[in-house]
């Protein structure tokens, strides 16, 4: 009977629980504004898994814009629904009854989020560093990494570690994590500074990821799903690779594929940064773009099913470099993480 008591006391619990989750996410809705209608008093809010909803609102509603980045109103300023635009970042509290009613919405402006993500750009290029883990002393909490200028030292302690997971493509879908997640083999990029000394690199941010690269020539492309089916040329078996809206596209100049072809024969002086700033910086692409017999690489966070992977970056105009993959398979490419500074809003 006791047991039976127990039991009874913490199935109502978690009933309570799961209630009280409910109501929270019922009590707010974030994501980006995709049309305003002033006279009608509504925004359509546009969620990161992709339901609209619409959000009602009155005279008693109040608006705060608040600066890319912070936790708090303490820097809220107080504006009107005028102030809203098409694209800005919204946090909606209110109650949904017939429809979701708004009480407050905080806004964080297109605008702000372009200029941080410029900023953080810049600081990752400016002070970042990106390699190869080759080796780790948990004890010291210190890091070795190989990159393009050589070996260097990263001295990690003190400094927040986020890792990217399976099937994200976005820096903002990072979790937070530490030193105990790195593995040898994983890509890193580090935000900090250089030792007095010079003798090893002082981490403050640090970015990490198993990360897959891969190349090869396109067999199919699927528009309805957005997948394309390549030929490995590493391994000679088909990938499925999964392209999503926030997967970066690019094609690569005949300049750039040429360095890369270098840099993945005898290593080249320079950073890591440099490279993967030039590869995003190269022509967009659109999934229409792709087509059977492309020769593409791909980027891609390692996922337990070898047999396909989600996009990180694919970059097309590179058969050169493929041709030279399949007649060296043993040699593995490296394009790394995308600047955090540069990731979706």
């Amino acid at each position: 009977m006791r047991n039976r008591l127990i039991i009874n006391v913490l199935t109502a619990a978690a009933l309570v629980i799961s209630c009280v989750a409910v109501a929270a996410a019922q009590n707010r809705v974030l994501g980006e504004v995709t049309t305003i209608d002033a006279p009608q008093k509504q925004l359509s809010v546009k969620a990161t898994d992709g339901k609209l909803t619409v959000v009602t609102l009155n005279d008693s509603t109040v608006y705060r814009r608040v600066p890319p980045g912070e936790i708090s109103l303490d820097k809220a300023a107080v504006i009107s629904l005028d102030g809203i635009a098409t694209g800005d970042r919204v946090l909606v509290q209110g109650k949904l009854d017939e429809s979701f009613v708004a009480r407050m919405v905080i806004v964080m402006s297109k605008g702000d989020i372009a200029e941080k993500h410029a900023r953080d750009r810049e600081a990752w290029l400016k002070r970042g560093i990106s390699g190869v883990i080759t080796a780790l002393n948990p004890e010291k909490k210190d890091i070795t990494l190989r990159t393009s200028s050589g070996p260097t030292a990263v001295a990690a302690e003190g400094g927040t570690f986020r890792r990217y997971s399976a099937g994200s493509v976005r820096f903002k879908d990072a979790k937070l994590s530490s030193f105990a997640d790195l593995k040898v083999g994983d890509q890193l990029r580090a935000l900090g500074e250089k030792s007095a000394d010079g003798s090893h690199y002082v981490a403050q941010e640090i970015i990490s990821a198993t990360f897959r690269t891969v190349s090869g020539k396109i067999v199919s492309v699927d528009p309805a799903t957005r997948e394309v089916k390549i030929t490995d040329a590493q391994t000679q078996k088909p990938l499925t690779v999964v392209v999503k809206d926030d997967s970066m596209l690019r094609r690569l100049s005949p300049d750039l594929v040429k360095f890369l072809i270098q840099i993945n024969s005898t290593p080249a002086p320079g950073n890591q940064t440099d490279l993967q700033d030039k590869v995003e910086k190269s022509s967009v692409i659109t999934f229409a773009d792709l087509k059977p017999g492309d020769g593409i690489i791909v980027s891609s966070i390692v996922d337990a099913d070898p047999s396909r992977i989600t996009a990180v970056l694919l970059a097309a105009g590179v058969e050169e470099l493929v041709k030279r993959q399949m007649q060296q398979p043993s040699r593995p490419l490296i394009l790394g993480l995308g600047l955090p500074g540069g990731s979706s809003p």
